[in-house]
């Protein structure tokens, strides 16, 4: 079979992996346990695409039992690159590299973070609308309106009540004078 059509894709498959391998420092320093060689999990399934690929192009189409080794092919690739980059995830280096990568990541948006919020302001101020600082403002300065309100309900509703406990017993009092009164005893 003619291989020389995918030589170009095994040679830059092959160089983009050794550049992973260095970047995840295994060409400078074995980490502790030793990151897993890549190629060695994929490079079989790798030579089992070229040759289900070779053979149908030598058929000349794409029949159904080809679609069916196709299909378990990927599902071992998948699962072999799982099992591969489930076991790098696993150790310290790669915490710490990912760790590294997030830090210089939000270092480098803060300056287009900071940007995007002051072109937002003025595009907001231009259109004559509020900024969200404004509204989370005013909005604040609702919540205690509303607190205030219901402070002053409460107030009010203890006020209601001591009103009507005053207008009882001034009703009480004068019922009781007015009894006293009729039950005096009309004199000599």
């Amino acid at each position: 079979m003619d291989t020389e059509i995918f030589d170009p894709w095994r040679r830059a498959v092959k160089e983009s992996t050794e550049a992973w391998l260095r970047a995840m420092g295994q060409a400078a320093k074995p980490p502790q346990p030793p990151l897993p060689d890549f190629t060695e999990f994929w490079r079989p399934l790798l030579a089992q695409g070229m040759e289900l690929w070779q053979k149908a192009a030598a058929q000349g189409g794409l029949t159904p039992e080809f679609m069916q080794q196709w299909k378990a092919l990927m599902d071992q690739w998948i699962e072999t690159w799982s099992k591969v980059l489930g076991q790098a995830m696993a150790t310290d280096e790669f915490a710490q590299a990912l760790g590294r990568y997030l830090d210089q990541w939000l270092a480098a948006q803060a300056p287009l973070r900071k940007g995007m919020e002051q072109y937002t302001d003025t595009a907001l101020r231009t259109l004559g609308l509020p900024s969200r600082q404004q509204v989370v403002a005013l909005a604040s300065q609702v919540v205690g309106l509303e607190e205030r309100i219901e402070g002053l309900e409460d107030r009010l509703d203890e006020l209601r009540k001591l009103l009507l406990d005053v207008a009882r017993a001034v009703a009480d009092h004068e019922a009781a004078a007015e009894r006293r009164a009729t039950q005096a005893p009309e004199g000599p």
